[in-house]
């Protein structure tokens, strides 16, 4: 976040055309909510915010928006930042969990108490 807002780094940041926020999920209230909200906040750049466990969907919509809104008062322009908020709900990759012991893969719950 310091060198997105340093002014001691014109020609980089003009090269950022988004900001990716991965696990976004994590601003609800989580530890480092309040850096998320202040980088939000205070960057120019258009934002991507990914998650593949979103449960509240409406809750973060509304945060964001609250976020924009306060990002064009800040910034004084006359809207704010269009925020499009896409769901996929088919989970793509295999969740499964495995514990390795000798030279074994053993999926959890599914061992024996041996």
């Amino acid at each position: 976040m310091q060198i997105l807002l340093s002014p001691s780094h014109p020609y980089w940041c003009q090269r950022i055309k988004y900001v990716i926020f991965d696990e976004i999920h994590c601003i609800s209230g989580e530890a480092g909510f309040d850096v998320w909200k202040k980088t939000m906040l205070l960057m120019q750049y258009p934002v991507i915010g990914l998650s593949a466990v979103v449960n509240n969907g409406d809750e973060l919509l509304y945060w964001i928006e609250n976020i924009e809104y306060q990002h064009s008062k800040l910034f004084q322009t006359s809207k704010s930042r269009q925020i499009c908020f896409i769901t996929h709900h088919e989970r793509l990759t295999d969740l499964n969990k495995y514990l390795y012991s000798n030279r074994q893969f053993h999926t959890i719950g599914l061992m024996n108490a041996k």
